[in-house]
């Protein structure tokens, strides 16, 4: 979708009369940005994304012939975080190796990569859940001193409340996103579905979507998450 009106005014002269020999295969994120003469002119083949399980799986074949020993904590954090893509997931899994750890395990995950995992990320929800203001800082001051990616937090709290939010509106769009975890994973976003609030979650959610760019430009990284802790808990009593 990155080409030109000219690169697609000569691919689509070359798809008229394509030699015998040739067989083109386009890739693209965003087929709406192809024109529709080069569409009308090829197969279309839409690739879904992988279910949590199937990118465990991938993870685990590949840290056996790498003879990589890793928790399957580990590797169902990993797996989280990919949402879907086996190339994310491929690609946190080689940052891992080419630093040349033989053993790795939650913990280990969390100080290469600066990744926050599902736990913390639930202990946090609780938090905001009781309405419980001071340990909710004190968490956000911790994980960020110990080398947590804020954005990355964020992005992982605003796809898990969204999966709260959804469960909670109705229990039948459980297919929705119970491919995304764990069966033990998915029992805590229960537990946490019954501590919220419809439109709690959804003043929630409104303020984490705003998160990524304040933490990028914010003096003070722990400011933005900061003061979305405290409109949401004093707001809320």
């Amino acid at each position: 979708h990155m080409l030109t009106k000219e690169a697609f005014n000569a691919l689509l002269k070359t798809l008229e009369e394509p030699p015998e020999h040739a067989i083109f295969i386009l890739a693209t994120t965003e087929p709406e940005k192809l024109p529709a003469t080069i569409i009308s002119r090829t197969q279309r083949f839409d690739f879904r994304k992988l279910t949590l399980i199937e990118i465990i799986e991938r993870l685990e074949k590949l840290a056996n012939l790498e003879k990589i020993k890793i928790s399957k904590e580990a590797i169902k954090e990993i797996a989280l975080a990919a949402e879907g893509s086996l190339r994310d997931a491929e690609s946190l899994f080689d940052q891992l190796i080419s630093l040349g750890y033989k053993e790795i395990d939650i913990d280990t995950l969390e100080e290469i990569l600066g990744h926050v995992n599902f736990e913390k990320i639930a202990e946090f929800l609780n938090y905001l859940a009781q309405k419980d203001t001071k340990n909710a800082l004190i968490f956000i001051n911790k994980i960020y001193e110990n080398g947590a990616d804020l954005i990355n937090f964020s992005r992982l709290l605003l796809k898990i409340s969204r999966q709260i939010l959804l469960l909670k509106i109705n229990n039948q769009l459980t297919e929705l996103i119970k491919d995304d975890f764990t069966t033990e994973q998915f029992e805590k976003i229960k537990e946490l579905a019954q501590k919220f609030e419809i439109l709690d979650l959804q003043r929630l959610i409104d303020m984490i979507l705003r998160l990524k760019e304040q933490i990028k430009y914010s003096p003070i990284p722990t400011l933005p998450l900061e003061m979305v802790i405290i409109q949401y808990c004093e707001q809320s009593k």
